[in-house]
């Protein structure tokens, strides 16, 4: 079961907040971008994405003209839309040696502004007539590694928490690159995308 429910049913206990002011969020579309499952040699895979030009159409079952070949474990509608902060490329680039491009970790939205520690599962954003809802830390599996060719890429992001996370749709709309998506509402001040993560890959029961 998804975070996002747990939370939802009261299954997850949210530590009280301090008083913490809420605080508005901004978060620009540098670029919007989908692919079709493809054959390689390695495995048919969805993840190599493209940028859009113009508008994206997101629905409640996911991107127009975006597919995915793993339904089990991509898609769906906690998993519509894939979203990756744009700064954590400078530490990719880095890292991987190589010149890489928006949506190179396969997101649909390439963002600017937020990370996974400002980032909330179960915030509510809006661009337009577009509602989104973070729904969960996006889990990085090997054929991210395929994507690069290179294997220690999956346990980076998963220690260094750089993993992006989906959202859900509460109202179709369009994205398109050089919008803004605005908080709206903060359902669960207290769980990051990064505290998320590190429920899923700690030992720690409390984090």
């Amino acid at each position: 079961m998804f975070l996002w429910h747990y939370l939802a049913q009261g299954k997850l206990r949210d530590r009280k907040s301090s008083d913490t002011e809420f605080q508005i969020l901004k978060l620009d579309i540098y670029s919007v971008g989908v692919g079709k499952p493809v054959v390689y040699d390695w495995g048919t895979s969805g993840i190599r994405k493209h940028p859009v030009d113009g508008a994206l159409a997101i629905f409640e079952t996911g991107c127009e003209g975006d597919g995915q070949a793993d339904l089990k474990s991509h898609g769906g509608p906690d998993k519509a839309a894939c979203c990756y902060p744009l700064e954590h490329y400078p530490y990719w680039l880095e890292r991987l040696g190589k010149r890489i491009w928006a949506h190179s970790f396969g997101e649909n939205l390439s963002l600017k502004g937020a990370t996974e520690d400002d980032i909330c599962v179960g915030d509510i954003f809006e661009c337009g007539q577009l509602i989104l809802q973070v729904s969960q830390p996006r889990r990085p599996c090997w054929k991210l590694a395929r994507l690069h060719d290179r294997k220690e890429i999956v346990l980076w992001a998963q220690d260094t928490g750089k993993t992006g996370w989906y959202t859900r749709v509460l109202q179709p709309g369009v994205a398109v690159a050089g919008a803004r998506l605005q908080l709206s509402e903060r359902l669960f001040p207290n769980w990051t995308i990064s505290r998320a993560n590190t429920l899923i890959y700690s030992k720690n029961p409390n984090p």
